[in-house]
């Protein structure tokens, strides 16, 4: 019986197949071709082809393989990995030796990408959207090529969840207190110079942390309560009802989107941040961490976003062979100017959201990336397609991956630079706005750097 890492290798010439221990007679009938196939380089056509016979009976690749060689699922598993470090450090190198004519513009590569905690494996085709160069953490400059899903996520994850209100870095006492609202906010009960009393039957930890008020705006303030959660971000303490009133400590005066020193915005309290470095969905994308461990506070108001107590990150979807070939890109992201001062931040990603910029679509600061041709040919315009729901093309339309029919509204990463909380998004009916909140966990089309 030949070897199994012999019968996988790609690209083995008709000479090797003496080394396969006799299999040299194991061949394969590709039916749309029309010409037998060595068993050395059967496992190539299990990405592209499905008539094919083997020996004679009706089967896929896969599976003709596995019978003929007694491969279990596992092994087939690992064999399957194994195969595709191969495939992608093919398409890494040719981006490094100038090979990219072999690729182009709106081009699928698919590779699944697994919920694992379902264990169900997505059909997930990758679309050659752009070739150029990047700079990675270091200095260094590599060519290659962007990559984006063609369908959106099958779930969503929050941008970020509601943050906290108050931080509490050396604690805080059993008792009750009350906050001001600076300012007026929506439609419900948020109406400035009102004041909301809470009564904590624990005390709270050093590092400690008050949430609640959320959505704000458009809640009554009957709904309205407090989470005290631990320094961790995630622990959850104690939830404490909200009433009208000036009772007892003061704990100072919510403003509408700046900080003021333990208290947090009205804007982040009821709707979340739009701050991509250090959002959760940035951390969700980039880590290959399990349920409850691939997310961690960026700061003392910072809360646990709702999926990670069901969902491990991203990247424990993806295969390993092109996990290893994912570049750690220079990433610029404008922060909003009501709060965040509204400069350019640094983050180093290996998946990431496209920006406003990179979509073709008219931004409000330069800079956050070249726009890719992908979307320049796909929307069709001269100038940089406009946003608002005046402004339409089936091209911004994305579909659930788990049927390709469900048109789905997907996250950019660009924050809304007029607030705390809106991040931009393209709406499932085929536009671009930033009305959605960060803490509304909208599914999204990740893109990554192959070079």
């Amino acid at each position: 019986m030949a070897d199994i890492s012999d019968v996988y290798v790609k690209d083995l010439t008709a000479e090797t197949l003496d080394s396969l221990n006799g299999s040299e007679g194991v061949v394969g009938f590709d039916t749309v071709e029309g010409k037998q196939i060595p068993v050395n380089v059967l496992s190539r056509y299990a990405v592209e082809k499905q008539a094919i016979t083997v020996n004679g009976s009706n089967k896929t690749v896969q599976a003709g393989l596995n019978d003929l060689y007694g491969i279990t699922d596992d092994l087939a598993a690992s064999i399957a990995a194994a195969r595709e470090d191969i495939s992608w450090l093919e398409i890494a190198n040719d981006m490094r030796t100038g090979k990219t004519g072999k690729y182009n513009i709106g081009d699928t590569i698919t590779e699944p990408w697994t919920d694992t905690t379902l264990d169900r494996a997505y059909d997930n085709p990758w679309r050659v959207n752009h070739f150029g160069s990047v700079e990675t953490q270091g200095g260094v400059t590599l060519p290659g090529m962007w990559l984006q899903n063609v369908y959106a996520h099958p779930f969503g994850v929050q941008f970020s969840h509601q943050r906290a209100f108050y931080k509490c870095p050396s604690g805080l006492a059993a008792g009750t207190y009350y906050v001001t609202l600076g300012a007026s906010w929506g439609s419900k009960d948020a109406v400035a110079d009102t004041s909301w009393n809470f009564t904590l039957t624990k005390a709270v930890p050093a590092g400690g942390r008050l949430a609640g008020f959320y959505q704000m705006p458009d809640a009554l303030s009957s709904t309205w309560q407090v989470h005290v959660f631990a320094a961790d971000g995630i622990t959850e303490l104690e939830v404490a009802n909200i009433s009208s009133g000036a009772s007892g400590t003061n704990l100072g005066t919510l403003a509408l989107n700046t900080r003021n020193g333990n208290l947090n915005s009205m804007q982040e309290t009821g709707y979340g941040w739009n701050n991509w470095a250090h959002s959760a969905l940035r951390q969700y994308l980039n880590s290959d961490k399990g349920i409850g461990e691939w997310w961690e506070p960026q700061d003392e108001w910072d809360i646990r976003p709702d999926q990670l107590a069901t969902k491990p990150g991203y990247l424990t979807g993806l295969p390993d062979g092109m996990k290893a070939m994912l570049v750690p890109t220079k990433t610029v992201t404008y922060s909003n100017t009501v709060q965040d001062g509204g400069g350019a931040e640094i983050t180093y990603d290996k998946v990431s959201l496209i920006s406003l910029q990179q979509a073709y679509i008219v931004p409000q600061i330069q800079g956050e990336g070249e726009a890719h041709d992908y979307w320049k040919q796909a929307l069709g315009t001269e100038t940089p397609f406009d946003t608002g729901s005046n402004h339409v093309s089936d091209a911004l339309k994305h579909y659930a991956v788990e049927n390709h029919a469900s048109a789905q509204t997907v996250r950019l990463r660009s924050a809304n630079r007029g607030t705390a909380t809106n991040a931009w998004y393209m709406n499932s009916g085929g536009y671009v706005n930033y009305y959605y909140f960060a803490s509304y966990a909208y599914r999204f089309a990740p893109l990554v750097f192959i070079g």
